[in-house]
């Protein structure tokens, strides 16, 4: 047996180290998915020889929208979120969250109206509102799955929008299984993704939620 981290590589953000753009709780959270790496059964793997870099399973934790730790390009990554609702708190227009928005999602009609196809959910407008008109409405994480670089580089397609960390963990359990059932010899995560297709690698997550 190739001892635990010869099969798998992990990533994380400064989100780790406690990030003040993070939408994680803490440093703890970002810990919690490197000891779920770490116990899971991708180890176990009998030894085939040498594992190259990119023939292991690459899991990447990123704490915002900036996405430091290229999540886009991992097999499995978690991305942290914070979904602004806008409360019943009066708005004063002053235009705070218009101009900490990055991505241009914010105007003000009366108060702020959030392009939820533009909003990255970093939550930098809650941050700035000093009247709290603005307001997590949900957190949790983006689950992405099968980005790669290399020969034919894909970037990582979304499993679930916006979940738990919990449920991503899950995820991340269900993955690893999945991988390790269907692959191929030396067959990549997002190729055995690319071969099933997506679909088949949800309702098999799916599945294993109902029978657990």
């Amino acid at each position: 047996m190739l001892p635990a981290g010869e099969y798998w590589d992990f990533r994380a953000c400064g989100a780790a180290t406690g990030c003040r753009l993070s939408q994680f709780g803490g440093p703890q959270e970002v810990k919690r998915v490197e000891e779920r790496l770490r116990a899971s059964s991708l180890h176990e793997q009998p030894a085939s020889g040498h594992v190259l870099t990119h023939q292991k399973f690459r899991v990447a934790v990123a704490g915002c929208a900036n996405c430091c730790s290229e999540p886009q390009i991992r097999d499995f990554a978690l991305v942290a979120v914070t979904r602004p609702g806008v409360t019943e708190e009066p708005c004063t227009d002053c235009r705070a969250c218009v101009k900490a928005c990055p991505d241009r999602a914010i105007t003000l009609k009366g108060g702020p109206v959030i392009d939820r196809t533009a909003c990255l959910d970093c939550g930098m407008c809650i941050r700035v509102c000093p009247t709290g008109t603005l307001a997590p409405a949900t957190r949790g994480v983006k689950v992405l799955v099968g980005g790669r670089l290399g020969r034919r580089p894909v970037l990582a397609r979304t499993l679930v929008d916006l979940v738990s960390l919990d449920e991503g963990l899950r995820l991340l359990d269900a993955c690893i299984s999945f991988y390790l059932a269907h692959k191929l010899p030396r067959e990549r995560f997002s190729a055995l993704i690319d071969r099933v297709g997506l679909e088949a690698l949800r309702q098999a997550s799916d599945q294993e939620a109902a029978t657990s």
